[in-house]
């Protein structure tokens, strides 16, 4: 299974990921939102939210006993988060979600760069919900933020089965990109979901 994610993210969006390392199987990315705040986060950090975004991002930071900051959108901006103001300080996530939910914008132009510059600044791990991916429209291409520069060296990507497949229910879907973040969730897993897999 996870060869054939790897296999897929290499044809569709020009990643190369190690099977082995670099993709974590999950029941959702719902549930794995809630488990990456609780693997990347200490009690009181910070962890940054689109707004708007997806309700369970909220969740996680709750159940992580972390502090929710919510990074506005602008529209203006082709829905861009503005990280000038954002915090510097015990910042352990940035969340953002292209295409996004609920405002259906696709990545704008420079977002993952500079959402990568925050993280090498800040020490903060990026997590992008990729659940949407492949629901483009009008000509437009789904942007991996894998596909960035740097981008396995600070953060990881989640995509659903669902939304692309038509398999809501199913709850399958993976965590790809850094290596380390990969592991400090299946070490999560190993501990909480003996027989699934």
């Amino acid at each position: 299974m996870k060869e054939a994610i790897a296999a897929r993210y290499a044809t569709v969006y020009g990643v190369e990921l190690d099977p082995e390392t670099e993709v974590a199987v999950v029941p959702g990315t719902t549930t794995a939102i809630v488990e990456l705040a609780l693997v990347l986060a200490e009690r009181g950090d910070a962890i940054l939210i689109p707004d708007p975004g997806y309700p369970d991002y909220s969740s996680g930071v709750a159940l992580a006993g972390a502090t929710e900051v919510r990074v506005v959108l602008d529209p203006d901006a082709d829905f861009a988060p503005d990280l000038a103001f954002a915090p510097r300080k015990n910042v352990a996530a940035l969340f953002l979600n292209y295409p996004a939910n609920p405002c259906a914008a696709t990545a704008p132009d420079g977002v993952f760069e500079e959402a990568i510059a925050y993280a090498e600044r800040t020490g903060a791990a990026i997590v992008h919900d990729f659940a949407y991916a492949d629901l483009v429209f009008d000509g437009a291409e789904p942007k991996s933020f894998l596909a960035t520069e740097g981008a396995k060296d600070v953060g990881v990507e989640m995509f659903s089965m669902s939304k692309s497949y038509g398999m809501a229910g199913w709850r399958l879907g993976f965590v790809l990109g850094n290596a380390e973040i990969v592991a400090r969730l299946e070490l999560l897993a190993d501990h909480n979901r003996v027989g699934i897999y």
